[in-house]
């Protein structure tokens, strides 16, 4: 019928939709006949992403689906009806309104030829003829933006139809922008941080604002506005102040704070010392660390901080009860309230392995509470959560000692990453893990406590730091972070020292720095979604919403590996990640191949006493 293409040539996108996530391609296209794709005729019906730019249009030698650029369209024409002589009938529907903006609704109908537009005009009085904005639109609801806070305006409205008649002019009356109302209490100092120089305060809105679009600005010692609740760089005598604003309007009602602390610290110590804070709570400092002066990090309940020499700053993890009693008080339900949380117990799956070492106790959390999972976690069970444990592909391989698999721990190229620490085979790797598990364990009885990285593990050049706006350790691989993080590594800045070990934080210690987190003022945030999740890696610590006992990014920017085991071919990596739709919090643990690396799983630095 003189139409060209309807079976050949390109597919072609109509109108026509298809479930809830696809447009219609219609008639063949110029596929290779041998296939599948290629034998369409015009009558096809075929679904596809509207987004989607191409069509498979062969099948390689392998047979896998080759696609093309052959994806079209058609044109189609209809007759305008010209000699409609009617003006469109148009009411006025409603309103709606917020500080900086009106919705206006109407009803407008033509029977003959239809409307095909609407005016929208915005006047600042009754009485005036000249319109402040107006817009053309093809849709019967319009929303007026940037406009003043408590300001009376007036709509006016017109639809025009297909012949091009214009209908009367409906008025939508006096309409007064709402007032932005803001009274002390809608905003909040939530958290301050850092050294003078580099303090930051984080602020929060009211969360019906915050829910409302509203969103916050602030001015340093009188200086010009910017937006955000994160203000940065702030020394000690600095005067912030804070206020609402909703992109075009600011609220009268401004919050000032003054600057009167930031984080200091003490000379180093010359020796491992017990240090004892304000509440009566003791820790113990390593020699050549300093400790908080402030009271932003000098109280244990609220996350002792101490630096090293290169700024490196840990948070100790108080630990009440280390390796379980045999008591039978055994805390293993959600609605327990017993503060009884073990971090380990004797070592009980494998008969080969002497007592006296010692396996995690793995725990569970749900709102504020955590309580011993109800799968097994013991040494030498292949299948499940462990540590400490070797992977190797193998079932029959559950535990530290080697005795099968080839894969994984027993591969060659990673036992050889692990030889700068001395570890050359499978069977050594189990040993030096489990030498460490239980001097770790034997320590944190002794001392009370532990410390972990403030902040994610970065790297300078190959030596491990816990410091703040650094980029995370992240793309390479389990084995090469547990060398870099392990101190007898020549480039860990713990290498030799006699004070401290340090290492890749265990399953256990993650564990059991949650459980002391859900004694304190951050212990909803163990389970919830906070921090970055942008989209985009950032730097360590720079999400104030991401701080639990002063430790910081635990849910968000990038996962972390841990010593745990589990099956026969992955390790634990722990919290959330930076993506858009990461529902996981710091609670939540993830097993992943050791062997293989990952922009957005990185690592955290633990600490135990000589």
């Amino acid at each position: 019928k003189n139409i060209f293409d309807l079976s050949s040539n390109m597919g072609e996108w109509t109108q026509s939709a298809q479930g809830t996530g696809a447009r219609t391609v219609r008639g063949g296209w110029g596929a290779n006949t041998g296939t599948t794709y290629g034998q369409y005729t015009a009558g096809n019906y075929a679904a596809y992403y509207p987004l989607q730019s191409y069509l498979y249009s062969s099948v390689n030698s392998a047979g896998v689906a080759q696609s093309a650029n052959l994806l079209g369209t058609r044109m189609s024409l209809y007759i305008n009806k010209t000699e409609d002589t009617t003006k469109p009938a148009i009411e006025f529907t409603s309103s709606s309104k917020g500080t900086n903006y009106i919705t206006v609704t109407v009803n407008s109908s033509d029977a003959e030829s239809g409307i095909t537009n609407y005016t929208y005009s915005l006047y600042d009085s009754s009485t005036s003829t000249t319109a402040i904005q107006e817009v053309t639109s093809y849709a019967d609801t319009y929303t007026f933006e940037g406009l003043s806070q408590n300001t009376t305006y007036y709509i006016k409205i017109k639809s025009t139809n297909g012949a091009g008649l214009e209908s009367d002019t409906v008025e939508s009356g006096a309409i007064t922008t709402n007032a932005l109302n803001v009274v002390e209490g809608n905003i909040i100092l939530d958290k301050v941080y850092g050294k003078t120089g580099a303090g930051v305060a984080y602020f929060e809105i009211n969360e019906n604002l915050s829910d409302e679009g509203y969103y916050l600005r602030y001015r340093i010692n009188g200086g010009n506005w910017t937006t955000g609740d994160k203000v940065t760089g702030l020394s000690v005598g600095d005067e912030v102040e804070t206020t609402v604003y909703d992109g075009v309007n600011q609220a009268p009602y401004i919050m000032t704070v003054s600057i009167d602390e930031l984080e200091t610290f003490s000379e180093a110590y010359a020796s491992t010392q017990t240090y004892t804070d304000g509440d009566g709570k003791s820790a113990t400092i390593p020699a050549g660390f300093k400790v908080s002066t402030s009271s932003l990090g000098n109280k244990i309940a609220n996350g002792l901080v101490i630096e090293d020499e290169d700024g490196n700053q840990y948070v100790w993890i108080p630990v009440e009860n280390v390796v379980y009693d045999d008591s039978g008080n055994w805390p293993t339900n959600t609605s327990s309230a017993s503060t009884y949380k073990p971090m380990v117990r004797y070592q009980t799956g494998d008969n080969s392995i002497e007592n006296g070492y010692y396996e995690m106790v793995r725990y569970e959390y749900s709102g504020v509470k955590s309580y011993v999972a109800t799968t097994d976690t013991t040494v030498g069970n292949a299948i499940t959560y462990r540590e400490p444990s070797l992977v190797t592909g193998s079932s029959a391989n559950g535990s530290w000692l080697y005795n099968s698999g080839s894969s994984y721990d027993a591969a060659a190229a990673n036992i050889a990453t692990l030889n700068p620490l001395g570890i050359t085979t499978s069977q050594k790797m189990g040993e030096y893990m489990n030498a460490n598990y239980t001097a770790m364990v034997q320590s944190i009885s002794t001392y009370g406590g532990f410390y972990v990285g403030r902040y994610e593990t970065s790297l300078s050049g190959t030596t491990a730091q816990s410091q703040m706006d650094k980029t995370p350790m992240t793309d390479i691989n389990w084995y090469r972070m547990y060398l870099y993080e392990d101190s007898n590594y020549t480039s860990n800045p713990y290498y030799g020292n006699s004070a401290v070990t340090c290492s890749m934080i265990t399953g256990s210690q993650w564990d059991t720095m949650l459980n002391y987190i859900l004694t304190g003022s951050d212990a909803e945030d163990v389970t919830a979604i906070t921090g970055n999740h942008t989209g985009t890696r950032a730097s360590t610590g720079q999400y104030a919403n991401d701080i639990m006992n002063n430790i910081f990014d635990l849910s968000s920017n990038v996962r972390e590996w841990t010593q745990e085991a589990y099956s026969t071919s992955t390790r634990v990596r722990r919290g959330g990640y930076y993506h858009t739709t990461d529902l996981n919090p710091a609670s939540n643990r993830f097993s992943y191949n050791p062997a293989l690396s990952s922009y957005n799983i990185g690592s955290r630095l633990a600490l135990y006493i000589q």
